[in-house]
């Protein structure tokens, strides 16, 4: 009764932001000159392929939610869209160009699962606030990997034993506490 009640409050002062949006037409339109804009100062900096790939899509993840405010099945598919190209395009990128294994390989996952997560609440504001099994499920594996994560890295770098089982217990649990779904209001 009570995520029911809470569900239908986010939906109700979602509604309520309807009549202050721009209309969606116009939405569209400022989102795509936007792109266009991003796309020529990258052209015109002459940036390398790949790294133009991952600004461009950081750049419209950043930017989409405040652009699009309209939100529809269709919107929300799109988001989560640009959040699997855009994560995807920066581990392909790191794979690529980082040696794996090494501590700074450690380094850099821990850094994608903690921006991998706050970009998919920045694009997609109801993973924030979605209770589900699934979801904390989800939430306890991307713990789990991010505790084995910081685990290696402490180890590669030379860390204390000890003190890498308190630091690994105590960032892991801060980690699950700040992905874990909370109420909306």
């Amino acid at each position: 009764m009570g995520a029911e009640k809470e569900e239908v409050q986010f939906e109700l002062l979602e509604r309520i932001e309807d009549a202050y949006r721009l209309p969606t037409s116009f939405q569209m339109t400022l989102f795509m000159i936007l792109e266009i804009i991003i796309i020529s100062i990258l052209y015109a900096l002459h940036v390398a392929l790949d790294v133009a790939v991952i600004v461009f899509l950081l750049a419209t993840s950043f930017l989409y939610p405040y652009a699009i405010k309209v939100r529809t099945l269709l919107t929300e598919l799109a988001g989560m869209v640009i959040f699997g190209c855009t994560i995807a395009a920066v581990v392909y990128y790191l794979v690529v160009n980082v040696e794996i294994g090494g501590s700074d390989f450690w380094m850099l996952v821990i850094f994608v699962l903690v921006f991998g997560v706050e970009l998919l609440h920045h694009i997609y504001e109801k993973a924030k606030t979605i209770k589900s099994p699934t979801m904390i499920v989800a939430d306890l594996v991307l713990t789990v990997v991010f505790a084995l994560a910081l685990w290696m890295f402490l180890s590669g770098i030379g860390f204390d034993p000890v003190w890498t089982i308190i630091l690994t217990a105590l960032l892991s649990g801060l980690y699950f506490y700040a992905i874990f779904p909370e109420k909306p209001y």
